[in-house]
């Protein structure tokens, strides 16, 4: 990889390939990192409407007004940059078709055992009864011959 700072840049909506297009015309490198999704069967953006790209010499004005992109983003009068072992660590995880491979996020259904992996009630199995907000589940764990519902990340437990 060529020695450089990685930015973030905003593309236009749906516009990410048009951008790569102009930065590798330009002779410029970037990164944008897809993953595939089985279930619909297609590629998509990991960071839709963002990529990011490798500045040499400190200057990324010229990004701008390229098409495709809106802008370099920034926080503050700081442009975001990325940190290399950033990109690395997305770039490892591709596979042959240069998609990056997501953990798995296997489906629970309503009524599903489950495990729980951590915390004090690390081993139980109880039973998935849905998602609730916040990206966090319940299971129905059973105390003293009554079902108690819990609240946990979905990551905190596994299928049965």
């Amino acid at each position: 990889m060529a020695e450089g700072n990685w930015v973030l840049v905003r593309t236009q909506p749906a516009r990410e390939q048009l951008a790569v297009r102009h930065v590798h015309r330009v002779g410029q490198q970037c990164y944008l990192p897809t993953f595939w999704d089985g279930k619909l069967k297609r590629k998509f953006v990991l960071f839709a409407s963002y990529l990011f790209v490798l500045i040499r010499d400190g200057h990324f004005s010229w990004l701008n007004s390229l098409p495709g992109i809106v802008n370099v983003v920034h926080f503050g009068e700081q442009p975001a940059y990325v940190p290399t072992p950033v990109i690395k660590s997305l770039q490892s995880r591709e596979n042959a078709n240069g998609n990056v491979v997501l953990p798995s996020q296997e489906e629970l259904a309503p009524g599903d055992r489950v495990r729980l992996l951590a915390g004090p009630f690390a081993h139980h199995v109880g039973v998935f009864q849905g998602m609730t907000t916040h990206e966090r589940i319940c299971v129905l764990l059973r105390f003293l011959s009554e079902y108690t519902p819990v609240y946990l990340e979905r990551a905190a437990v596994e299928r049965v």
